[in-house]
Protein backbone atom coordinates (compact mmCIF):
# COMPACT_ATOMS: atom_id res chain seq x y z
CA UNK A 1 0.00 0.00 0.00
CA UNK A 2 1.45 3.40 -1.01
CA UNK A 3 2.45 5.98 1.59
CA UNK A 4 -0.26 8.36 2.67
CA UNK A 5 -3.12 5.97 1.82
CA UNK A 6 -5.20 5.15 4.85
CA UNK A 7 -5.53 1.48 5.72
CA UNK A 8 -9.19 0.44 5.84
CA UNK A 9 -10.45 -0.24 9.35
CA UNK A 10 -12.28 -3.57 9.71
CA UNK A 11 -15.97 -3.09 10.34
CA UNK A 12 -17.02 -3.85 13.90
CA UNK A 13 -20.01 -6.15 14.34
CA UNK A 14 -23.15 -4.26 15.28
CA UNK A 15 -24.74 -5.70 18.44
CA UNK A 16 -28.12 -7.25 17.80
CA UNK A 17 -31.09 -5.24 18.98
CA UNK A 18 -32.48 -6.44 22.33
CA UNK A 19 -35.33 -8.92 22.19
CA UNK A 20 -36.58 -7.48 25.48
CA UNK A 21 -35.88 -4.11 27.12
CA UNK A 22 -37.31 -3.45 30.57
CA UNK A 23 -37.05 0.25 31.36
CA UNK A 24 -37.54 1.69 34.87
CA UNK A 25 -40.28 -0.81 35.72
CA UNK A 26 -42.10 -0.32 39.01
CA UNK A 27 -44.94 -2.53 40.30
CA UNK A 28 -47.18 -1.68 43.21
CA UNK A 29 -50.15 -2.78 45.28
CA UNK A 30 -51.91 0.36 46.41
CA UNK A 31 -49.19 2.56 47.98
CA UNK A 32 -46.80 -0.36 48.52
CA UNK A 33 -43.99 -0.81 45.98
CA UNK A 34 -43.24 -4.43 45.05
CA UNK A 35 -40.61 -3.74 42.39
CA UNK A 36 -38.87 -0.39 41.91
CA UNK A 37 -37.08 1.08 38.91
CA UNK A 38 -35.95 -2.21 37.33
CA UNK A 39 -34.13 -1.99 33.98
CA UNK A 40 -32.37 -4.61 31.84
CA UNK A 41 -31.96 -5.84 28.25
CA UNK A 42 -31.78 -9.35 26.80
CA UNK A 43 -30.33 -9.92 23.33
CA UNK A 44 -30.84 -12.87 20.95
CA UNK A 45 -29.00 -15.97 22.14
CA UNK A 46 -28.17 -14.45 25.54
CA UNK A 47 -28.76 -16.15 28.89
CA UNK A 48 -29.37 -13.52 31.57
CA UNK A 49 -29.58 -14.62 35.21
CA UNK A 50 -31.79 -12.84 37.76
CA UNK A 51 -30.71 -13.94 41.22
CA UNK A 52 -31.65 -13.17 44.81
CA UNK A 53 -33.30 -14.62 47.90
CA UNK A 54 -36.98 -15.51 48.04
CA UNK A 55 -39.06 -12.36 48.44
CA UNK A 56 -36.73 -10.11 46.45
CA UNK A 57 -39.18 -9.66 43.55
CA UNK A 58 -37.70 -11.98 40.91
CA UNK A 59 -40.82 -13.98 40.02
CA UNK A 60 -43.06 -10.91 40.18
CA UNK A 61 -40.77 -9.21 37.66
CA UNK A 62 -40.87 -12.25 35.37
CA UNK A 63 -44.65 -12.58 35.55
CA UNK A 64 -45.09 -8.88 34.80
CA UNK A 65 -43.40 -9.35 31.41
CA UNK A 66 -46.22 -11.68 30.35
CA UNK A 67 -48.81 -9.60 32.27
CA UNK A 68 -49.78 -12.65 34.31
CA UNK A 69 -50.14 -10.75 37.58
CA UNK A 70 -53.67 -9.93 38.77
CA UNK A 71 -54.46 -6.39 37.65
CA UNK A 72 -55.84 -5.15 40.10
CA UNK A 73 -54.67 -5.35 42.85
CA UNK A 74 -51.18 -5.24 41.30
CA UNK A 75 -50.52 -2.41 38.87
CA UNK A 76 -47.66 -1.23 36.70
CA UNK A 77 -46.87 2.05 38.44
CA UNK A 78 -44.32 3.23 35.86
CA UNK A 79 -41.88 2.09 33.20
CA UNK A 80 -41.94 0.18 29.92
CA UNK A 81 -41.57 -3.46 28.86
CA UNK A 82 -40.40 -3.28 25.27
CA UNK A 83 -40.67 -6.51 23.29
CA UNK A 84 -39.42 -5.48 19.89
CA UNK A 85 -41.36 -2.32 19.16
CA UNK A 86 -44.31 -3.18 21.41
CA UNK A 87 -44.64 -1.86 24.94
CA UNK A 88 -46.19 -4.79 26.81
CA UNK A 89 -46.82 -2.59 29.85
CA UNK A 90 -49.27 -0.49 27.83
CA UNK A 91 -50.78 -3.32 25.76
CA UNK A 92 -54.43 -4.23 26.46
CA UNK A 93 -54.59 -7.61 28.16
CA UNK A 94 -56.61 -9.18 25.33
CA UNK A 95 -53.70 -8.44 22.98
CA UNK A 96 -51.26 -10.30 25.20
CA UNK A 97 -52.81 -13.70 24.47
CA UNK A 98 -51.29 -14.06 20.96
CA UNK A 99 -47.84 -13.38 22.43
CA UNK A 100 -48.01 -15.85 25.32
CA UNK A 101 -46.63 -19.15 24.18
CA UNK A 102 -46.13 -17.94 20.61
CA UNK A 103 -43.41 -15.31 20.96
CA UNK A 104 -42.66 -15.58 24.68
CA UNK A 105 -42.44 -18.99 26.33
CA UNK A 106 -42.31 -19.59 30.07
CA UNK A 107 -41.17 -22.47 32.24
CA UNK A 108 -43.04 -22.04 35.50
CA UNK A 109 -41.53 -22.52 38.93
CA UNK A 110 -43.08 -25.77 40.10
CA UNK A 111 -43.00 -28.73 37.69
CA UNK A 112 -45.11 -30.87 40.03
CA UNK A 113 -48.14 -28.58 39.81
CA UNK A 114 -47.72 -26.49 36.63
CA UNK A 115 -49.15 -29.17 34.33
CA UNK A 116 -52.91 -29.76 34.23
CA UNK A 117 -53.54 -33.12 35.97
CA UNK A 118 -56.67 -33.98 33.94
CA UNK A 119 -55.16 -33.66 30.44
CA UNK A 120 -52.59 -35.88 28.78
CA UNK A 121 -49.10 -34.59 28.11
CA UNK A 122 -49.75 -34.79 24.37
CA UNK A 123 -52.86 -32.63 24.61
CA UNK A 124 -51.07 -29.98 26.68
CA UNK A 125 -48.16 -29.72 24.22
CA UNK A 126 -50.50 -29.77 21.21
CA UNK A 127 -52.67 -26.93 22.55
CA UNK A 128 -50.29 -24.02 21.73
CA UNK A 129 -49.47 -25.62 18.37
CA UNK A 130 -53.15 -25.68 17.43
CA UNK A 131 -53.91 -22.27 18.93
CA UNK A 132 -50.95 -20.30 17.60
CA UNK A 133 -49.80 -22.21 14.52
CA UNK A 134 -53.15 -23.53 13.33
CA UNK A 135 -52.05 -27.18 13.18
CA UNK A 136 -54.68 -29.89 13.03
CA UNK A 137 -54.96 -32.45 15.82
CA UNK A 138 -52.90 -35.16 14.11
CA UNK A 139 -50.16 -32.78 12.95
CA UNK A 140 -49.99 -31.19 16.40
CA UNK A 141 -49.53 -34.58 18.09
CA UNK A 142 -46.81 -35.54 15.61
CA UNK A 143 -45.00 -32.30 16.40
CA UNK A 144 -45.59 -32.85 20.14
CA UNK A 145 -43.80 -36.20 19.93
CA UNK A 146 -40.91 -34.53 18.09
CA UNK A 147 -40.67 -31.93 20.86
CA UNK A 148 -40.63 -34.58 23.59
CA UNK A 149 -37.85 -36.32 21.71
CA UNK A 150 -36.00 -32.99 21.42
CA UNK A 151 -36.11 -32.44 25.18
CA UNK A 152 -34.94 -36.00 25.83
CA UNK A 153 -38.08 -37.64 27.22
CA UNK A 154 -37.86 -41.46 26.82
CA UNK A 155 -40.42 -43.08 24.51
CA UNK A 156 -41.87 -39.75 23.35
CA UNK A 157 -44.80 -41.23 21.40
CA UNK A 158 -45.92 -43.30 24.36
CA UNK A 159 -45.51 -40.28 26.65
CA UNK A 160 -48.16 -38.38 24.66
CA UNK A 161 -50.90 -40.51 26.25
CA UNK A 162 -49.58 -40.26 29.79
CA UNK A 163 -50.89 -37.94 32.50
CA UNK A 164 -48.60 -35.74 34.63
CA UNK A 165 -48.86 -38.03 37.67
CA UNK A 166 -47.40 -40.85 35.57
CA UNK A 167 -44.14 -38.91 35.01
CA UNK A 168 -41.25 -38.24 37.37
CA UNK A 169 -40.36 -34.70 38.41
CA UNK A 170 -37.59 -34.45 35.84
CA UNK A 171 -39.85 -35.81 33.10
CA UNK A 172 -42.56 -33.27 33.97
CA UNK A 173 -40.01 -30.48 33.75
CA UNK A 174 -38.96 -31.71 30.31
CA UNK A 175 -42.61 -31.71 29.27
CA UNK A 176 -42.94 -28.14 30.57
CA UNK A 177 -39.91 -27.13 28.51
CA UNK A 178 -41.44 -28.79 25.43
CA UNK A 179 -44.60 -26.69 25.91
CA UNK A 180 -42.55 -23.51 26.39
CA UNK A 181 -40.55 -23.96 23.16
CA UNK A 182 -43.33 -25.54 21.07
CA UNK A 183 -43.92 -22.45 18.92
CA UNK A 184 -40.21 -21.49 18.76
CA UNK A 185 -40.55 -18.26 20.78
CA UNK A 186 -38.06 -15.41 20.65
CA UNK A 187 -37.85 -15.16 24.44
CA UNK A 188 -37.83 -17.92 27.04
CA UNK A 189 -38.43 -17.13 30.72
CA UNK A 190 -37.38 -19.90 33.11
CA UNK A 191 -38.60 -19.27 36.66
CA UNK A 192 -36.65 -21.49 39.08
CA UNK A 193 -36.68 -24.38 36.55
CA UNK A 194 -34.83 -26.79 38.86
CA UNK A 195 -37.02 -26.38 41.96
CA UNK A 196 -37.78 -29.70 43.74
CA UNK A 197 -35.49 -31.70 41.41
CA UNK A 198 -32.58 -33.79 42.62
CA UNK A 199 -29.04 -32.69 41.79
CA UNK A 200 -28.54 -35.06 38.84
CA UNK A 201 -31.83 -34.07 37.21
CA UNK A 202 -31.09 -30.37 37.87
CA UNK A 203 -27.87 -30.65 35.88
CA UNK A 204 -29.69 -32.39 33.02
CA UNK A 205 -32.43 -29.75 32.87
CA UNK A 206 -29.93 -26.88 32.92
CA UNK A 207 -27.89 -28.47 30.16
CA UNK A 208 -31.08 -28.96 28.14
CA UNK A 209 -32.10 -25.30 28.50
CA UNK A 210 -28.58 -24.17 27.59
CA UNK A 211 -28.46 -26.44 24.53
CA UNK A 212 -31.88 -25.32 23.28
CA UNK A 213 -30.86 -21.70 23.76
CA UNK A 214 -27.78 -22.20 21.60
CA UNK A 215 -29.53 -24.24 18.91
CA UNK A 216 -32.64 -22.05 18.64
CA UNK A 217 -31.01 -18.66 19.28
CA UNK A 218 -33.37 -17.99 22.17
CA UNK A 219 -33.04 -14.99 24.43
CA UNK A 220 -33.39 -16.45 27.94
CA UNK A 221 -34.17 -14.94 31.32
CA UNK A 222 -33.28 -17.39 34.10
CA UNK A 223 -34.80 -16.69 37.52
CA UNK A 224 -33.02 -18.43 40.41
CA UNK A 225 -31.83 -18.11 43.99
CA UNK A 226 -28.89 -20.41 43.23
CA UNK A 227 -25.66 -18.64 42.29
CA UNK A 228 -24.20 -21.96 41.20
CA UNK A 229 -26.84 -22.21 38.47
CA UNK A 230 -26.00 -18.70 37.30
CA UNK A 231 -22.30 -19.52 37.18
CA UNK A 232 -23.02 -22.65 35.17
CA UNK A 233 -25.05 -21.35 32.24
CA UNK A 234 -25.40 -17.52 32.25
CA UNK A 235 -23.24 -14.85 30.60
CA UNK A 236 -24.60 -11.89 32.58
CA UNK A 237 -26.33 -11.63 35.91
CA UNK A 238 -28.58 -9.22 37.77
CA UNK A 239 -28.69 -9.37 41.57
CA UNK A 240 -32.03 -8.32 43.03
CA UNK A 241 -32.76 -7.31 46.60
CA UNK A 242 -35.98 -5.90 48.09
CA UNK A 243 -37.50 -5.18 44.69
CA UNK A 244 -34.47 -3.43 43.16
CA UNK A 245 -31.51 -4.39 41.01
CA UNK A 246 -28.50 -3.86 43.28
CA UNK A 247 -25.77 -5.19 40.98
CA UNK A 248 -25.31 -6.23 37.36
CA UNK A 249 -22.19 -7.64 35.76
CA UNK A 250 -20.77 -10.32 33.48
CA UNK A 251 -20.94 -13.56 35.45
CA UNK A 252 -17.19 -14.17 35.68
CA UNK A 253 -16.59 -10.64 36.98
CA UNK A 254 -19.50 -10.87 39.40
CA UNK A 255 -17.97 -13.93 41.06
CA UNK A 256 -14.39 -12.65 40.88
CA UNK A 257 -15.10 -9.21 42.34
CA UNK A 258 -18.64 -8.62 43.64
CA UNK A 259 -19.18 -4.98 44.58
CA UNK A 260 -22.47 -4.85 46.44
CA UNK A 261 -22.25 -6.10 50.01
CA UNK A 262 -25.32 -8.28 49.43
CA UNK A 263 -23.71 -9.96 46.41
CA UNK A 264 -20.52 -10.40 48.41
CA UNK A 265 -22.49 -12.11 51.18
CA UNK A 266 -24.27 -14.40 48.69
CA UNK A 267 -21.00 -15.40 47.02
CA UNK A 268 -19.43 -16.13 50.40
CA UNK A 269 -22.15 -18.70 51.16
CA UNK A 270 -21.22 -20.88 48.14
CA UNK A 271 -19.84 -24.18 49.53
CA UNK A 272 -17.08 -24.38 46.91
CA UNK A 273 -15.64 -21.08 48.16
CA UNK A 274 -15.28 -22.39 51.71
CA UNK A 275 -12.90 -24.92 53.25
CA UNK A 276 -14.17 -28.51 53.31
CA UNK A 277 -15.95 -29.12 56.59
CA UNK A 278 -16.04 -25.43 57.51
CA UNK A 279 -19.26 -23.89 58.77
CA UNK A 280 -20.89 -21.96 55.95
CA UNK A 281 -21.47 -18.25 56.58
CA UNK A 282 -25.07 -17.04 56.76
CA UNK A 283 -26.67 -13.67 56.12
CA UNK A 284 -28.46 -12.54 59.31
CA UNK A 285 -32.06 -11.36 59.20
CA UNK A 286 -34.40 -11.55 56.25
CA UNK A 287 -35.51 -9.64 53.16
CA UNK A 288 -37.73 -6.70 54.25
CA UNK A 289 -41.35 -6.82 53.15
CA UNK A 290 -42.82 -4.11 50.93
CA UNK A 291 -43.58 -1.14 53.12
CA UNK A 292 -40.72 -1.95 55.51
CA UNK A 293 -37.77 -1.06 53.29
CA UNK A 294 -36.98 2.37 54.72
CA UNK A 295 -35.54 5.39 52.93
CA UNK A 296 -31.96 4.22 52.53
CA UNK A 297 -30.32 0.99 51.40
CA UNK A 298 -32.73 -1.85 52.30
CA UNK A 299 -29.77 -4.18 52.95
CA UNK A 300 -28.29 -1.87 55.61
CA UNK A 301 -29.79 -3.74 58.64
CA UNK A 302 -28.16 -7.00 57.45
CA UNK A 303 -24.93 -5.54 56.07
CA UNK A 304 -21.56 -6.41 57.63
CA UNK A 305 -19.99 -3.07 56.68
CA UNK A 306 -22.58 -0.24 56.60
CA UNK A 307 -21.52 3.42 56.55
CA UNK A 308 -23.35 6.48 57.87
CA UNK A 309 -25.18 7.34 54.65
CA UNK A 310 -26.58 3.81 54.13
CA UNK A 311 -29.52 4.39 56.50
CA UNK A 312 -30.85 7.75 55.23
CA UNK A 313 -29.83 7.61 51.53
CA UNK A 314 -30.68 5.01 48.90
CA UNK A 315 -27.66 4.40 46.65
CA UNK A 316 -28.13 4.55 42.86
CA UNK A 317 -27.07 1.78 40.51
CA UNK A 318 -23.77 3.25 39.33
CA UNK A 319 -20.35 2.43 37.93
CA UNK A 320 -18.76 1.88 34.53
CA UNK A 321 -20.60 -0.44 32.18
CA UNK A 322 -20.88 -3.42 32.21
CA UNK A 323 -20.37 -3.74 36.00
CA UNK A 324 -22.61 -1.54 38.12
CA UNK A 325 -23.67 -1.68 41.77
CA UNK A 326 -25.93 0.25 44.15
CA UNK A 327 -23.72 0.42 47.25
CA UNK A 328 -22.25 3.30 49.28
CA UNK A 329 -19.43 1.06 50.57
CA UNK A 330 -18.57 -1.38 47.77
CA UNK A 331 -16.73 -4.57 48.61
CA UNK A 332 -13.02 -4.49 47.79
Amino acid sequence: MSAGVARPVPAQPVPAAPVLSVENLSLAVGPLALVEDVSFDIRPGEMLGLVGESGCGKSVTALSILRLLPEPPIRIASGRILFGERDLAALPLDRMQPLRGREIGMIFQEPMTSLNPVFTIGRQIAEPLRLHLGLGRSAALVRAAELLDLVGLPEPRAALDRYPHQLSGGQRQRAMIAIAIACEPKLLIADEPTTALDVTVQAQVLELISRLRREMGLACLLITHDLGVVAQICERALVMYAGRIVEEAPVLELFRQPRHRYTRALVDTIPARNRPGARLPAIPGQVPAPGARGEGCPFEPRCAAPVSRCGPERPPLAGPWPHRAACWNPAA
